[in-house]
């Protein structure tokens, strides 16, 4: 005879049969409405994204610089301030707008998610959901959350929400996202400039960096997992 407790196991069981399912025809519905409308949503994002960028473009150096600062933090895409960096500045020139645009964006980030924003962004992401920090140290919570795939946003906002402190949080988020931002501008405005030597160098760049944020992103994962720590012993 089935038990109250038996019966209350299934029950959740089957939700999440039932959930996973709908969750996984979603997915297949909606990749093949995207591969069917590929064409339509391409004409339809294309022409915004090239107007987005040809208007920074236009922007001066220092209106580079305060839009590096201010837009990424109302979730603006930061790759697409990299690239007109390297369409209008040249190599000094771009090192400087985004070595200081950087600098005052994860700046304000943090004192936003530590301050004003922080009762919005606790609604939005209640602390629960947030990584735990009591077991680590602040230097390999923000290098976790630095190798994170997620957008610099939601890095930076998450990292002020934790708590960590502030020169840490500076010391190794402007260098990871200044050699990025750098390299992507490189690329850009060797692209652009039709300089091949340049250009296969600013793409070797960032497979190295891809490749070297993937390998500490494995490797931080297997130092972090107890199960692993218990085999290597």
């Amino acid at each position: 005879m089935d038990t109250p407790h038996s019966s209350s196991v299934f029950s959740q069981r089957l939700k999440r049969f039932v959930l996973l399912s709908l969750g996984l025809l979603l997915a297949i519905g909606l990749g093949f409405m995207l591969k069917a409308y590929a064409h339509e949503l391409k004409g339809f994002a294309q022409p915004i994204l090239n107007k987005c960028l040809s208007l920074l473009k236009q922007l001066p150096p220092w209106g580079l610089l305060l839009a590096l600062a201010l837009l990424p933090l109302m979730a603006f895409p930061i790759s697409p301030l990299y690239v007109a960096t390297g369409l209008r500045c040249e190599a000094l020139e771009a090192a400087t707008v985004l070595g200081l645009g950087l600098a005052l964006n994860l700046f304000l980030a943090y004192l936003l998610a530590r301050g004003p924003l922080r009762r919005l962004l606790l609604r939005l992401v209640p602390e629960k959901y947030l990584p735990k920090t009591s077991t680590g140290s602040p230097i390999a919570v923000i290098l976790l959350m630095r190798l994170a795939p997620l957008p610099l946003v939601v890095q930076n906002y998450t990292l002020g929400l934790l708590n960590v402190p502030l020169l840490p949080y500076l010391a190794i988020s402007w260098p990871i996202q200044f050699t990025y931002g750098m390299t992507c501008a490189f690329a850009s405005h060797a692209l652009v400039g039709g300089h091949m030597t340049q250009l296969v160098i600013g793409l070797c760049g960032l497979v190295a960096l891809s490749l070297g944020i993937q390998y500490l992103r494995k490797r931080n994962q297997k130092t972090s997992n107890p199960a692993n720590k218990g085999s290597e012993k």
